[in-house]
């Protein structure tokens, strides 16, 4: 039966660069750490479960679709999360899950892959421009978001929010279908075509271009202002709940 050890040898070997699988391993032997490859989920790329009575182990967990940059920058980003609660564990004041001690363990990995000239270049860039104020989520960086994806094997014939024009239907990974509205910031106002419910869907989410099949946009328009139901915000990849005025976030993070 293959051991703890066995299980991320093999990950790692199908899911990294090659040339980072040696520097990752490493990293991941000095902490008790399970990692396991995840079906592709709609709300995160990756996750770190730290130890409790029933798991005394650390859990991380990546999505199976990433390409293997991606992979990479999401599994060290997890195991920041791991070395920030090893350092501070039974402290009174708990760090925040990406405050600035965060910041600095995943700069500090970071820093070693990029030094090493592992990646390709646009990827090691926008990696090093990250690096300078690393966000929770990847896809908070556009330039981050598009070196990655283009190593993603469909990414070429792939459409994103911001290519859809104003008023056109989308699907998203989710199959739930969008009228795009106008943009906030770094996100579009959508309407949701089965409950006229808005949300806020992310620039870089990928999307499915649609035909209106009848549906107008002057139709659509007024189901989103009779939507005043339950509003919220997919923040990139995770789903989180806003107060009324902030519209729903929906889609699959967009750093895949």
């Amino acid at each position: 039966m293959p051991t703890r050890n066995d299980i991320i040898d093999d990950i790692l070997q199908r899911h990294l660069p090659a040339e980072a699988g040696a520097y990752v391993g490493h990293l991941l032997a000095t902490r008790d750490v399970v990692l396991r490859v995840s079906r592709p989920r709609l709300t995160k790329l990756g996750d770190h479960r730290p130890p409790r009575p029933a798991h005394p182990v650390h859990r991380i967990s990546i999505n199976e679709d990433l390409n293997a940059y991606a992979f990479l920058t999401t599994l060290l980003h997890e195991i920041a999360h791991v070395e920030v609660w090893a350092k501070h564990v039974g402290r009174r004041r708990r760090p925040r899950p990406h405050g600035p001690e965060w910041k600095s363990e995943f700069a500090a990995i970071l820093a070693p892959v990029v030094a090493a000239q592992w990646l390709p270049g646009d990827v090691a860039s926008a990696l090093e421009s990250y690096m300078r104020n690393p966000a929770a989520m990847t896809c908070s960086d556009r330039g981050l978001v598009l070196a990655l994806a283009r190593y993603d094997t469909a990414s070429a014939s792939r459409h994103r929010v911001e290519d859809i024009p104003q008023g056109g239907l989308f699907r998203v990974a989710n199959k739930k279908v969008f009228c795009r509205g106008r943009r906030v910031r770094t996100r579009y106002m959508c309407v949701e075509q089965t409950t006229g419910a808005e949300y806020r869907v992310h620039a870089l989410a990928f999307a499915e271009p649609l035909a209106a099949a009848g549906i107008t946009a002057d139709r659509r328009t007024e189901t989103a202002a009779e939507a005043g139901k339950g509003r919220g915000s997919v923040a990139g990849g995770r789903c989180c709940r806003r107060r009324a005025a902030a519209g729903r976030d929906v889609a699959r993070s967009v750093c895949s």
